[in-house]
C-alpha cells in the first residue's frame, strides 16, 4: 500500500457486482471485512478515503424476493429503499 501513500485522497467505487452474491442476494461479508482491514491501514494517516458504493438496489431484490431479470422504476425504488438498511448496517 505503500504506493498510495503519496495521495492526500482515494476514492473507491465499490459496485454491486463486488459487494453483493448475485446467487445469494447477500452482502460478501469476507470480502467487504477484507476490504475494511485494507482501509484501516489509512486510519492514522494524512489520507482521506472515500467510499462511493452501489448495491443497494441489489441488496433489495433479495430481500423482496424481486427475481426477474428487469424490473420497473417503482420496483427498483422500492428496492433501493430496502436494501439502504442493509448496505449502511453493514458499513
Amino acid at each position: 500500500m505503500a504506493s498510495l501513500s503519496q495521495y492526500k485522497r482515494i476514492a473507491i467505487k465499490i459496485g454491486s457486482a463486488l459487494l453483493v452474491d448475485e446467487i445469494t442476494g447477500q452482502i460478501k461479508r469476507a470480502w467487504l471485512e477484507a476490504l475494511a482491514q485494507d482501509i484501516a491501514q489509512y486510519a492514522n494517516t494524512d489520507t482521506e478515503i472515500l467510499i462511493i458504493s452501489s448495491g443497494a438496489i441489489a441488496l433489495g431484490r433479495g430481500r423482496l424476493n424481486l427475481t426477474e431479470k428487469s424490473i420497473s422504476l417503482p420496483q427498483k425504488q422500492a428496492c433501493a429503499a430496502a436494501g439502504q438498511t442493509v448496505l449502511t448496517q453493514a458499513y
